[in-house]
């Protein structure tokens, strides 16, 4: 085991807007516990790490468990007090969920990170969707709303709260001129001038515009080739069927 968990963005959206990140996260440390690969675990063990890792009780993490049969592991099996249960692969869980976000690179989180309150760990999953663009180009609310199928005011809130995440604001110069009334006229025949704003730059004003943010994660990632071979092919799906942006660089 190292020191950290590998996840994708990809994953999590599709989980988040599935109602399933809470299982998820449980997978996540399962997996951990699997150090041979052999993809079975056993169950007591998976509980104690649960109680250790996120503060759970055991009833609370039995319940999750059942929850998540079929989804992340199958059925536990075998005697009281020695019961196995068999995860499911993440290629699995990918052609599963089928998530509709693309091409991301896979984001390293320090386990002691996860070491949080459920509130914590699920603003800490938004905020990953929210930060997957490691180039930091613009993501509109419209399109995270779509990613995450939560509102806008929940991804606001979680990435306010989450200090893992920064908030990058996108402006576009719309005009410039000596004269200020004259940019404050031409800012109220817009469409949205409550997405504009006039700043002074030395001696002159200038109106400008607001695209939509762009976000910065403060965890390491690792290259894209090494993402699962379904989130790949899920690529090739996606890619000819993306909608159109919903900013502009102009």
């Amino acid at each position: 085991m190292n020191n950290c968990f590998t996840i994708y963005p990809e994953i999590v959206s599709a989980a988040i807007k599935n109602k399933e990140d809470d299982i998820f996260l449980l997978w996540l440390i399962a997996k951990d516990l699997d150090i041979y690969g052999k993809g079975i675990i056993d169950l007591k063990d998976l509980i104690s790490m649960g109680k250790e890792m996120f503060g759970l009780k055991s009833n609370y993490i039995y319940s999750k468990i059942n929850k998540g049969v079929n989804l992340y592991w199958r059925k536990p099996y075998g005697k009281h007090g020695k019961k196995q249960i068999g995860l499911i692969s993440i290629n699995n869980i990918a052609k599963r969920l089928q998530p509709k976000v693309t091409r991301s690179y896979p984001v390293l989180v320090p386990k002691n990170i996860l070491k949080a309150s459920s509130k914590e760990l699920r603003e800490l999953m938004i905020s990953i969707v929210v930060g997957r663009y490691s180039d930091l180009r613009p993501i509109s609310f419209y399109s995270l709303v779509d990613n995450l199928g939560i509102s806008e005011s929940a991804i606001r809130n979680a990435v306010k709260n989450c200090i893992y995440i920064n908030v990058r604001q996108n402006y576009y110069t719309v005009a410039e001129d000596f004269r200020k009334e004259k940019l404050s006229a031409e800012m109220q025949k817009t469409k949205e001038p409550w997405a504009h704003k006039i700043i002074q730059v030395e001696n002159r004003y200038r109106l400008i515009r607001q695209n939509p943010n762009s976000y910065e994660l403060l965890f390491k990632r690792i290259p894209m080739k090494k993402r699962p071979p379904q989130l790949k092919k899920n690529d090739k799906l996606m890619l000819d069927n993306l909608e159109p942006r919903r900013y502009s660089f102009n």
